[in-house]
């Protein structure tokens, strides 16, 4: 099993890609941590793992803020003792034509579509170089 003894952290992993991401990682030996917003289900993706016979806990954050992104990372690293694997999968899409998304709409898709992302990643980069 090809991430066996590895850690990951799936951001959106509550739906779509990412809950496709987080379970077949899961599904490969890696102990998941499925972090999102949408409480439920991601609690229900963990569980899934779970019961197929993977480890997989869940942590809610909300992407679009910067204190809870850095948060989720510093909680995380941790409780898991490490992390080998981020996979930046949270997103949102305005469901409004371009015409009606106001600007806090907008700010707030950049914010969990791009600056998360970056976050996220300066923050699991320091574990991953401590750890080599």
């Amino acid at each position: 099993m090809e991430f066996e003894a590895r850690v990951a952290i799936i951001t959106g992993g509550a739906s779509g890609i990412g809950r496709e991401t987080a379970i077949r990682i899961g599904e490969r030996g890696a102990e998941v941590i499925i972090a999102d917003i949408q409480d439920k289900a991601g609690e229900a993706v963990a569980a899934t793992i779970r019961a197929a016979g993977g480890r997989a806990r869940f942590f809610k954050y909300d992407a679009a803020d910067e204190a809870e992104v850095r948060g989720m990372i510093a909680e995380t690293v941790p409780k898991s003792g490490k992390v080998d694997v981020l996979v930046n999968a949270a997103g949102i899409c305005p469901l409004a034509p371009i015409p009606g998304v106001s600007i806090a709409e907008w700010d707030r898709v950049f914010a969990v579509n791009l600056r998360s992302t970056f976050i996220a990643s300066q923050e699991v980069l320091k574990s991953m170089c401590a750890q080599r």
